[in-house]
């Protein structure tokens, strides 16, 4: 698979955001070395890890700011905020700064 090809990875029918974000970033990983992707500071967290941080996390705020400095796929960014709204359905507003 190219980066081009990798660009046109659409989610499936009802995937969560965390699932597609660890595609993509399985996608990208296939098309750059190991030693580039070491040289530019990227590092891909599984789906697994992302998800047990996420759990982490619970408030009971119903407007939520999150800032990503390093999102990549924003896999953790997803897990983040798909654990939030699981844990808290009074969620009405989350603002993502996500770079």
């Amino acid at each position: 698979m190219s980066i081009c090809d990798a660009q046109h990875i659409s989610p499936t029918n009802n995937e969560q955001p965390g699932s597609y974000a660890d595609r993509l970033g399985a996608a990208y990983t296939q098309t750059v070395s190991q030693s580039f992707k070491k040289d530019n500071g990227q590092f891909f967290t599984p789906q697994v890890i992302a998800r047990f941080m996420g759990s982490l996390v619970s408030t009971n705020k119903t407007q939520i700011d999150i800032f990503d400095p390093g999102c990549g796929t924003a896999i953790l960014t997803c897990a983040l905020v798909e654990n939030l709204v699981e844990k808290n359905p009074n969620i009405e507003t989350i603002n993502l700064v996500a770079y």
